[in-house]
């Protein structure tokens, strides 16, 4: 049994910032744990130059601290610092399909951001993406939709709705009236973490997620959730073995199986 485990998110996207503590809702009945939303940050692109710039503090002599750090590194360490060896920090950035080409480059970039962090510190801090966007994984339970705005969808059919363009235009099409924020908290509040994460094929970067969060529990993967033999994202999913590493509990060391999918 793990110790009282508490989460905090930092996200891009404004639903996120309302409700996304939610979607975890079903880990908090695994093992004594907490999410909590407590920043949200503007998405990071790719760096267009490699240069490192020596700027400086006007009329101070310091070195300018950089945007990342300011607005992710500092926020996460101190989220750290305040709430003990069993905090951790999870960095969701919710990608478009635009950005899809060049996630291992953003990736890298907020992976950055935590270089203010100690060592320990940043085995603690995962970064990773809801694909495409959080709006997505609504598909993956057509109940969850069908509840809050009483249309019919058809059942999924080994589709992977992490690639679907456009998901919040779907929902538009389904339902005008369709609010991102308003709606989208009821279905999240209905969403079923366990039917969208049913088929091992599909959504590799949510269930990339979940797994890590697991470790941070100090809890098996196992068949829940397909975290044993699932499909996994191969830019985010080595923070997994990483952390179990970090954590150090016989046992949960070892490569997931899906990671190389």
């Amino acid at each position: 049994m793990s110790e009282f485990v508490r989460f905090g998110l930092i996200v891009t996207g404004k639903g996120e910032s309302e409700f996304l503590d939610r979607l975890f809702r079903v880990l908090t009945t695994l093992a004594a744990c907490h999410f909590e939303v407590i920043r949200r940050v503007g998405q990071l692109s790719p760096r267009t130059s490699t240069k490192k710039r020596n700027l400086r503090m006007p009329g101070r002599g310091g070195e300018l601290i950089p945007k990342d750090i300011s607005q992710i590194g500092f926020p996460a360490r101190k989220w750290l610092r305040d709430h003990g060896e069993d905090a951790f920090v999870m960095l969701i950035d919710d990608l478009e399909w635009d950005r899809r080409g060049v996630r291992e480059q953003i990736f890298t970039r907020y992976r950055e951001a935590f270089n203010v962090l100690e060592d320990a510190e940043q085995q603690r801090v995962g970064v990773f993406f809801l694909v495409m966007m959080l709006e997505a994984y609504y598909f993956a339970d057509p109940a969850a939709i069908e509840g809050v705005l009483s249309v019919t969808l058809r059942a999924p059919e080994g589709d992977d709705v992490e690639d679907k363009r456009h998901p919040k235009n779907e929902l538009r099409d389904l339902y005008p009236g369709f609010s991102e924020i308003q709606h989208g908290r009821e279905i999240v509040a209905k969403l079923d973490l366990e039917r969208v994460l049913s088929d091992p094929k599909t959504c590799a970067a949510l269930r990339t997620a979940t797994a890590w969060c697991h470790r941070a529990l100090r809890l098996e993967l196992g068949e829940q959730f397909n975290l044993a033999e699932g499909a996994l994202c191969p830019v985010t999913g080595a923070q997994i073995e990483a952390l179990a590493q970090a954590r150090a509990v016989p046992g949960l060391s070892g490569q997931p199986a899906g990671l190389d999918q």
